[in-house]
């Protein structure tokens, strides 16, 4: 059937000279026969021959002729149609001919252009813009958006740059602004150190200060139109609109700033950690997301703000006063016995610090593995071999294998594959001084126990999560080093069956010296007991200098990165030499002692790692964050002692960096 279709359809293409054929055939055969039969007729067989063939010649041209007038009037007829619609249409058309002419442009496109004669003219005259965007879109099938004249358009190219169509996006911009302008926030308001202010005054002084924290805040939620509620004597809630969250951003959360001001002209200063949620549409969601903010801005010292939208980055507001200490001897005893328990239920116990480890770092190791061994649970210390370990760290690990040695014991440290190895079904893996899985000593280790950790620190806690919620998250800012951390737990434990040895006391002692200057930063009432307790515990200051002891080619090194010491207004940078590697003992030393030079609020050492990236030592006297600027390089610590480290070829080039970071931070 289909081939009989074909042959009529190639048929069609030359009916008419056939016809004309046959039409021929027919009046020769009729005028053979006529001229046979009878001469005289054949000669009117000839004439009506000639007659019908004209007539049969002018009604098929006529035919043809009305078949294309009639279908040229229905396209224009169409084609207006088109032309009307595109001119009533919400989009702007042009259409322009092979060399960029404007042939045609519809209402929209002429009155944009402020009813200028716009035809016949090339679009580079009439917008030098859009002609641009025109050839960098030529083959683009896709829409793109543009901005002319301050309008937001939607730009579409067709048929290789003829056909130009343009959609005003001012309208729905204005929609979709005014949609996230009016979705709901939730925040949570917390008093952080309010049960120390209430502790020690009457019951009437205490109902007068949440009479005045009640009347600050509802007076400033009715400022910026919130719904604010109080939970209990030190939590609030509140709801608003993202028009309102905008405004309070823009205006840095005053209210934490009023209220410690106002409270401290009377000795009594409150300080207010805040966590917001938006951005996302799940009620239950949005509250839980708020108070995990909040969990986090407390875990990073309080007095400040943690906002986070449903894109999950947080952003951080304030910080910027020293926390108060809020810790209590029975939390502390809570999470020793806690941490006994989760030990003693484990196969095996894994302890890790971060990388580069500090004496800190080493000291607390060494206390979570006396902990261990008090509750008979064997338990290793992972150290990376392949890492460039300081020396002090060198003297600690030598001095305790041999002490070990000598009691014929196993040596608490292992590397990076024995651990590994020794990973069982029921491991507990515990992380100190440090709350970030980035810089653990190796993080695939923490992804293989992500579900069996226990983290203990003393650092700011940074928005950089681990792959699952840890067992037990001892974080404590206002602890002057993770070692004072883990000795006041080690002080609760019987030790008589497994007491600490010289070379853990004072490894730990050696670890809140440094974090602590030598006693001048950071040191409360709880440093000095757990000093103490060291002290009873074997620490001996003389070992603590031994191991302390600076070796002649990194006291010259200091003495030359002192020397390239800058000073511009209340900072001091170091910066030094681009392809020398330095000591990172060294350059925290050099830091340090920075802060000594008279009107310098804080001190940053930028130099090369052996690792090849460089490393910033950052130290503040408390009057500059210094944690928020290494956490927009990526590194993290506290207010007054933090670090970052980044990959540039071009030391120069982190210095510029930093400076701009820095010059941003003062202008917030």
């Amino acid at each position: 059937m289909s081939k009989i279709n074909n042959f009529f359809k190639k048929f069609s293409k030359f009916q008419g000279p056939i016809f004309a054929i046959i039409f021929m055939i027919l009046n020769i055969t009729g005028f053979v026969i006529t001229f046979i039969n009878n001469k005289t007729l054949s000669v009117f067989w000839v004439i009506l021959s000639i007659i019908s063939s004209f007539l049969l010649y002018r009604f098929y041209t006529n035919s043809k002729n009305n078949i294309k007038n009639l279908s040229d009037y229905y396209s224009g007829r169409v084609g207006i149609g088109q032309m009307s619609a595109l001119d009533h249409m919400p989009i702007g058309a042009i259409i322009l001919d092979r060399n960029g002419t404007i042939e045609w442009a519809n209402k929209n496109i002429i009155n944009f252009f402020n009813n200028e004669d716009i035809l016949g003219k090339k679009i580079v005259q009439i917008s030098p813009e859009l002609s641009e965007q025109i050839g960098k879109n030529i083959d683009n099938q896709e829409s793109v958006e543009i901005i002319l004249n301050k309008t937001l358009f939607s730009l579409q190219v067709q048929q290789n740059g003829n056909a130009i169509y343009l959609l005003d996006l001012s309208d729905s911009q204005k929609y979709k602004i005014l949609l996230e302008k009016n979705k709901i926030f939730n925040g949570i308001i917390s008093v952080d150190n309010y049960e120390e202010i209430v502790q020690d005054i009457s019951d009437s002084e205490g109902a007068q200060i949440r009479a005045y924290i009640s009347t600050v805040l509802n007076k400033w939620a009715e400022d910026y139109e919130l719904y604010i509620r109080r939970l209990n004597a030190d939590r609030f809630i509140f709801f608003g609109y993202n028009g309102s969250l905008e405004k309070l951003e823009k205006e840095k959360f005053q209210i934490i700033d009023e209220i410690r001001k106002d409270s401290s002209k009377q000795n009594l200063p409150l300080s207010l950690s805040i966590g917001v949620a938006s951005g996302i549409h799940d009620l239950n969601k949005l509250s839980d997301s708020a108070l995990s903010n909040l969990d986090l801005a407390q875990g990073r010292g309080g007095d400040q703000v943690v906002i986070r939208d449903d894109n999950g980055s947080a952003r951080f507001i304030g910080g910027n006063s020293n926390p108060m200490e809020k810790r209590t001897r029975v939390r502390a005893r809570m999470i020793e016995k806690a941490i006994s328990d989760l030990m003693r239920n484990a196969d095996n116990v894994l302890i890790m610090g971060h990388k580069n480890p500090d004496l800190d770092s080493i000291g607390a190791a060494l206390g979570v593995w006396r902990l261990s061994e008090k509750n008979n649970k064997t338990a290793k210390i992972i150290i990376d071999t392949d890492s460039n370990i300081n020396y002090e760290i060198k003297k600690i690990i030598d001095l305790k294998n041999k002490e070990n040695k000598e009691k014929e014991i196993d040596s608490p440290f292992v590397d990076i594959e024995k651990a590994k190895q020794l990973i069982k079904k029921n491991s507990l893996l515990i992380l100190v001084d440090h709350s970030r899985p980035a810089i653990s000593t190796d993080q695939s280790i923490v992804n293989m126990l992500s579900s069996k950790i226990i983290i203990i620190d003393h650092h700011r806690v940074s928005d950089d999560p681990f792959p699952e919620k840890p067992l037990l998250f001892y974080s404590e800012q206002y602890a002057s080093s993770t070692s004072e951390l883990v000795s006041e737990l080690l002080s609760y434990e019987d030790l008589r069956k497994s007491p600490i040895t010289k070379i853990e006391s004072s490894a730990m002692l050696a670890g809140i010296q440094l974090d602590t200057k030598g006693f001048t930063q950071n040191a409360g009432s709880r440093t000095f007991d757990s000093a103490s307790f060291l002290r009873s515990m074997g620490a001996d200051n003389k070992l603590i200098l031994d191991i302390t002891k600076v070796e002649s080619n990194n006291l010259i090194e200091k003495a030359k990165l002192l020397a390239k010491t800058n000073v511009d207004k209340n900072i001091a940078y170091v910066v030094g030499e681009n392809h020398n590697p330095y000591d990172l003992i060294v350059t925290a030393q050099v830091a340090d002692e920075l802060l000594k030079i008279k009107d310098v609020d804080a001190s940053f050492v930028i130099t090369r790692r052996e690792d090849g990236n460089v490393g910033i030592n950052a130290r503040s006297n408390g009057k500059i964050n210094t944690q928020i600027i290494m956490e927009k390089l990526g590194g993290g610590g506290s207010l007054m002692n933090s670090a970052a480290q980044i990959e540039s070829t071009n030391i120069d080039n982190a210095l510029e960096l930093l400076k701009n970071i820095v010059k941003e931070n003062k202008e917030d």
